[in-house]
């Protein structure tokens, strides 16, 4: 009885980290990106997405590997486009591609609390877990920045995948009864 009440408030508690991350990432945001003039997105590389991205939606299913507008002669795109994908997938479904894209950073970046947690309680306690979680997605660091909202980088992804494959590799090793030196 008593476990499963611990299990029940850490999970109300990740899931408030969660959703307070996910609300520290778009509040102070919303008037900077959703403007009369349109979407406004923070970084130059957004744009870049953003073009690839309608390109995709206009050939759907292929994807742009030479951008023509970037150098003199065009240049390969030096990145794989799952980032591009996800988007015009989730976009297929009947929501805008600009809300797509510029809310996939703040969930992603707010969703990373949960392997982050994991990670934590694996090594050391629960309470350890929530502790990292919060200090994750809440302090003020480069992964914040790069997970607000407007920002539509294939970052976030980076870090949301860092994060499952860490948990992974740390829950592989506990089961390998791995020394940790």
């Amino acid at each position: 009885m008593l476990e499963g009440m611990k299990i029940n408030k850490v999970v109300l508690g990740v899931s408030l980290i969660v959703i307070s991350a996910f609300l520290i990432r778009v509040i102070p945001q919303w008037n900077n990106i959703f403007t009369s003039y349109g979407v406004l997105y923070h970084d130059v590389d957004t744009y870049l997405h953003l073009r690839l991205i309608e390109n995709m939606i206009a050939n759907f299913p292929m994807a742009l590997s030479v951008d023509q507008y970037a150098l003199l002669g065009g240049m390969d795109i030096g990145f794989p486009p799952l980032w591009n994908w996800l988007v015009v997938i989730i976009s297929k479904v009947g929501i805008d591609y600009h809300y797509v894209d510029a809310f996939l950073p703040p969930i992603l970046g707010a969703l990373t609390a949960v392997p982050v947690y994991l990670i934590g309680r694996t090594l050391f306690t629960r309470s350890i877990g929530i502790v990292a979680s919060l200090i994750c997605v809440l302090l003020p660091s480069e992964f914040l920045h790069r997970t607000l909202l407007g920002f539509s980088d294939h970052h976030a992804l980076e870090i949301f995948f860092m994060a499952w494959v860490i948990f992974f590799v740390v829950k592989f090793c506990k089961v390998l009864n791995y020394k940790w030196a």
